[in-house]
């Protein structure tokens, strides 16, 4: 959960937030779905895992 909160430009405070019912910020939403675009596709099975272009 680290590893997508730092790589996405935010930190515990929004999960704890967004928990609490506040909505997340379109920014915050589209840095999230980039980050995991290739799990949600089906492309790996590991959603920590980015494919490059290359490997597609």
């Amino acid at each position: 959960m680290k590893n997508i909160l730092t790589d996405c430009d935010m930190n515990i405070n929004a999960i704890s937030e967004f928990s609490k019912g506040k909505q997340l910020s379109c920014i915050s939403l589209a840095h999230i779905a980039d980050y995991l675009v290739d799990y949600l596709m089906g492309c790996t099975d590991n959603p920590e895992v980015k494919l490059e272009k290359a490997e597609l």
